[in-house]
């Protein structure tokens, strides 16, 4: 699955989160795979529990101009 496609099916999942948490989760903030993302997403959509609870947050360098 393209970058596109997996955006674009996560539109009708971001819109669900949206509405009951007023935020939109990024993928990059958290420490999984594609699969686990949306498992999780679903989750937490249908559990109203945000989707920290379900994933583990991706550790960010301590300086900046490191890349990850």
């Amino acid at each position: 699955m393209s970058d596109i496609e997996f955006n674009l099916s996560l539109r009708p999942l971001n819109r669900a989160y949206r509405d009951i948490f007023h935020e939109i989760p990024c993928i990059q903030n958290y420490s999984c795979t594609r699969d686990e993302y949306v498992a999780a997403l679903k989750k937490s959509i249908e559990t109203g529990k945000p989707i920290d609870t379900y994933l583990v947050k991706a550790v960010m360098p301590q300086n900046k101009d490191v890349l990850i």
